[in-house]
């Protein structure tokens, strides 16, 4: 899967709620979370590995304020954050990058993202938002819709078979036979 060339990071986030609880926290907290938006290293999922390390050398902070400011973050439920692998999921990034009204290819394109996740890196949190997807009732509408849709393609893109008649003593039977 090709990496974004940017974040999406509207104007009226200034005016959201969680934008503000952020800023209350102050700007070593404001910037640790706009690194995590907005990280080279994310994806369209916002489950990604992010050691602290990383995230010292690309914000200038020590590692001490890096590691509270991600406490700081999982408090008031922006990110979750295992300390023990140094994978983040950002709350919410898969809905803040693509909208609400996800679209088929969107929605495959996140279940790709997350099985290769959960397969061959082991991510924590990917099994928990690839089930949330699964259990989604319009994901799954969307999916089925599509995969109906193909399946009529590929019936409609068939070579039409030619039927001979072949005779015989107790009647007639047809043998298809591919042109």
């Amino acid at each position: 899967m090709s990496k974004p060339k940017f974040y999406l990071y509207l104007r009226r986030s200034w005016r959201q709620e969680e934008h503000r609880k952020i800023v209350a926290l102050g700007p070593v907290v404001f910037l640790v979370a706009t690194y995590l938006k907005t990280s080279p290293l994310s994806n369209l999922v916002g489950i990604y590995h992010a050691p602290v390390r990383s995230i010292v050398r690309a914000t200038n902070l020590s590692e001490e304020e890096v590691k509270k400011s991600l406490l700081e973050l999982e408090r008031i439920a922006f990110c979750r954050y295992d300390h023990t692998d140094e994978y983040v999921s950002v709350t919410g990034a898969l809905a803040a990058q693509l909208g609400a009204n996800l679209s088929v290819t969107q929605i495959q394109g996140a279940l790709k993202a997350l099985d290769h996740l959960i397969n061959d890196e082991g991510a924590p949190f990917a099994k928990e938002l690839r089930a949330k997807i699964d259990e989604d009732a319009s994901c799954q509408a969307k999916i089925t819709e599509y995969e109906e849709k193909q399946a009529v393609k590929k019936l409609s893109a068939r070579k039409p078979k030619k039927v001979v008649e072949i005779g015989s003593q107790a009647g007639s039977f047809y043998a298809h036979k591919q042109r």
